[in-house]
Order: C-alpha cells, then structure tokens, then sequence
C-alpha cells in the first residue's frame, strides 16, 4: 500500500507538470513556486541559534486555523522562529509577501527523498498540521527524527478514508502524531473508537481568528460609497449557482436590495461572466476615496478585501454549498449576519450548529432561497436577532489556540 502511495504521488507531480506546459494556471503557479526551492530553504533558513516551529497550512482557509497558534507563538514564545508550508497556490501566493510567519515556502512534494532533505535543512523542533492535511513521507520522516507531531483542529468522519476497510495506511499515519487535536466530542470518540488515544478536543481556532478579525478589521473611508438604504447581501466565495439564485431574486426585488459579489475564482473570464449576467455592476479594484456613484450590484475583483465587506452587509449567503466544499462561514457569523448557504454541508458541522442555533439558513434551490430572503428582508426582528445568535455562537466557542498551545508546549 505504501508502495501504491510513493508512485501516486510521483504521478501526481508529473501530472502537474504536464498541466503546466498545457496552460493551467494553477499549475504554473505550483511548478514555478518550487523551482529553485531547496536552494532557497537554505540560503533563507539556514544553520540558526533559534528554534524553529514548522506548521503546515494547505492553503489559506488552514491558514486562517493557523494564525492564532502562530501569533501565540510570536506573542509568548518569541524565541521559536515559525516555518510556514503552504501546498496550494492561492494561499502560497497569497501569504508569500506577507509578514505573517519568519519563513513561508510551499511544501515539497510528500517523497521519501524530499521529507528526508527538508527535515535536513529545517531541522524543526517541533511540527503542526493543521485540520486533516497528512503527508506520509514528511510525517513518518518527523517520527524517524523523534521530533514532536501534533495536528490542529481535526475534524473526523465515518466516512473519510482513514475509517474505510482500504484506509488502514491513512489510519496508522495517524497514530504517528504525538497528539491530535480535535473541534468536537463527535470527531474525539470516534478517534478512540479506532485505537487513537492522544486526543483531545480543544475546538475550531477558526473561532479566535474570526473573533478576533471582527474586532480589528477596519473600514476604509471608500466603503461608505458601498452603503445605502437597502438590505444588503454578501454573497461570499460564490460559485455559479450561488450568484444564478442570487440574480433572479434580485431581478425580482431589485428594488429592496443591493449586492455585494464576491466569487472564490476572481479570474478575468469569471469576472467578465458575472458582468455579462448583471450588467449593472461596479468593479470594487475601481473605487476610491472620492465622491462617486455607485451601481446597485459590486463585484469583488480582489482578493483579501472579503472580510473587511461583511461589516457593511446585512444578509451573507456563502458559496459551496452545491459543491460539497461550504466556504467560511464563521466569518459572516462573527460580524452578526444572517448567514445562508445550500443543502451540502454534512461536512461541516458549524453549519448545523448554527443552523440549530437559529442564525442560519440552508436552502436547498431557487423557491427556498426565495422563501428564506423575503423573511429575513421583511422581518428586522429576525434578521437582526439572527446576527446577535451568529456573534454569540463564535463568542462561546473561543480558546481553541490557548487551549493547543497551553498542551504543546507544556509537553515540551
């Protein structure tokens, strides 16, 4: 099994490399940041007096689980220095200018060559993984050098493939960690239902950042151009079917509405394509500070800027809920919106809380949506009281970092 798993990874960077020469953007990306990258860990990591901490992030949701075990790090242990690997492109390029960690590269490719050379240049003293992202090689490479494993804000179901009659590989790789740590009591038993005893549930560190983020995120003077006297509805990392039911009840009630569009892909033909559709629309990377007229309809065309428009809508209904891939939507939820997403969220399970906790709706096609926006646009009362369960539901569950952080290193 081990065997079938070094060939499929090998044929995965091939694969990746072929889609690269045929034009995939993506894979560009991939290929180009991990050109040069062993010359680059050493001249940049090097031989060091100083700890290192190396947390690995797929991509930039994981990342937004990292964060507040990195400022913890950097506010109560400012002697670790933090390695920060990234597999995907969009966090990579996203996060790879930024001061968000001492080092950020992309993860090597999970060979038994490349576990065993990036442990040789980065000599980490610890390693953290967060939620479910588990390489092999890196891994069992990590407990060939007894240097401490944890992973961070897991989330387990029956059905994953570490539980499955063909998983057993996947299931062992997890008893290599030294502990895991779990969101919910639900992912913990199960754990030790399967021989896992080192775990315990300390939350989703999503909680503290996006608490945190509803505090700090500021409000640019050229926001207010945005707000008028409309219910206003953020639709958050869209895809097509979030903004083909948004379209057609904003065609209906365009009236008592304004949109805020924020596509998870902001590439030219996506963007061009929700234009075709509502024609209206004003570009958010063309507003300024000056006194301007804008369209009923704003199309986000930038990334980074999501967060900080959740403080002027009313209303947020959240993509990837028709895709089996809910985006966040703790966000909206810590800034006290109403939050509405499609029926696949059985992966997800702050969706049925919130949804139990009344500040959530999931709708399942166009007469639902339909249904759900003329209640919460008619009704204040419960719109807004829906808001405040949002914001009480992240208050309540903070300290999922103090909690990881406190253990770690107290075992340490």
């Amino acid at each position: 099994m081990k065997t079938l798993y070094n060939i499929s990874i090998a044929l995965y960077g091939i694969a990746i490399k072929v889609a690269a020469a045929f034009g995939s953007s993506k894979a560009k990306l991939w290929v180009r940041g991990r050109k040069d990258l062993w010359s680059r860990l050493e001249n940049e990591i090097g031989p060091n007096d100083r700890p290192l901490v190396w947390i690995h992030a797929a991509s930039l949701g994981e990342y937004e689980m990292a964060k507040p075990i990195i400022e913890l790090y950097r506010k109560e242990h400012s002697s670790y220095r933090i390695l920060l690997t990234l597999f995907s492109p969009s966090g990579y390029e996203y996060l790879k200018n930024k001061k968000v960690a001492d080092h950020i590269f992309y993860l090597p490719l999970d060979t038994r060559s490349n576990a065993r050379k990036f442990l040789k240049i980065t000599q980490p003293s610890k390693a953290i993984f967060i939620k479910n992202e588990i390489w092999l090689n890196h891994l069992a490479e990590l407990e060939n050098n007894a240097i401490p494993r944890y992973l961070v804000s897991g989330i387990f179901r029956v059905d994953q493939i570490y539980f499955r009659p063909y998983g057993s590989l996947f299931k062992n790789a997890l008893s290599r960690f030294d502990h895991i740590f779990v969101q919910d009591e639900a992912s913990a038993d199960l754990l030790k239902k399967n021989s896992l005893e080192n775990v315990l549930v300390t939350g989703d560190t999503r909680m503290d950042r996006t608490f945190q983020n509803s505090r700090e995120t500021e409000f640019p003077p050229f926001l207010r151009w945005l707000k008028n006297d409309k219910i206003t509805l953020i639709l958050g990392s869209s895809w097509e079917k979030e903004e083909e039911l948004a379209y057609q009840f904003y065609m209906e009630k365009k009236d008592q509405i304004s949109l805020i569009i924020a596509p998870h892909d902001i590439s030219e033909k996506r963007i061009n394509s929700i234009i075709e559709k509502f024609k209206e629309v004003t570009l958010l990377s063309e507003l300024t500070d000056g006194d301007q007229k804008v369209k009923n309809v704003i199309i986000v065309d930038t990334m980074g800027d999501l967060m900080m428009l959740y403080r002027i809508a009313d209303l947020a209904f959240i993509g990837g809920g028709w895709r089996n891939g809910l985006h966040n939507i703790l966000e909206p939820a810590a800034f006290g919106l109403p939050v509405i997403f499609g029926p696949m969220v059985r992966k997800f399970p702050e969706a049925e809380r919130l949804i139990q906790g009344e500040a959530a709706f999931k709708v399942k096609d166009q007469e639902d949506f339909n249904k759900t926006m003329k209640r919460l646009i008619s009704d204040s009362e419960l719109r807004l009281g829906m808001g405040e369960r949002a914001k009480a539901f992240i208050a309540s569950n903070l300290g999922a970092a103090e909690k990881t952080m406190s253990f770690i290193e107290r075992k340490n």
